[in-house]
Parts: C-alpha cells; structure tokens; sequence
C-alpha cells in the first residue's frame, strides 16, 4: 500500500490511460452520442433483474445529491 505523502500526485501512476485520454479522441458507443439516449439505457437496465430501482436511482444521481447535503451539512457546523 503506497503512502500519502508530500510528493507530486501523477495521475498516470493511479489512473489507466483510458481515463487520461481527452473526451474528443474517445469513441462514443452508437447510441450514447449525447445525454438526450440515457432515457433508453435506463429502460433497458430496469429489463435486467440485476440492477434495482433504489441502483438505477443512483446511478441517475441520487448519490451526487446525498453527498451535495452532506458537504452542506458540514459547511452549517464549520
């Protein structure tokens, strides 16, 4: 396990390339060239018994909301 220090973060140590590649030179799957077809994903998830509606919830958004309130929350008592 490498230990937090002092020294300069390189992402590139941490993070695959994939991640590092600039969004204009990745390939889009046919179908998600744009926010406007995740209605679609969503219809086909709630097919798979696999992901629940409380999943797809968060995967929508439900966790960047709870983690909004909680920094909030914190920010009142600081």
């Amino acid at each position: 396990m490498k230990l937090i220090t002092l020294e300069p973060l390189h992402c590139s140590d941490y993070l695959p390339a994939s991640v590092l590649t600039p969004l204009s030179h990745r390939s889009t799957p046919r179908g998600l060239e744009d926010a406007s077809h995740y209605p679609e994903v969503f219809a086909e998830l709630l097919k798979d018994s696999s992901w629940s509606l409380q999943d797809l919830k968060k995967l929508a958004g439900l966790n960047l909301l709870r983690v909004m309130r909680q920094v909030e929350q914190v920010k009142e008592l600081h």
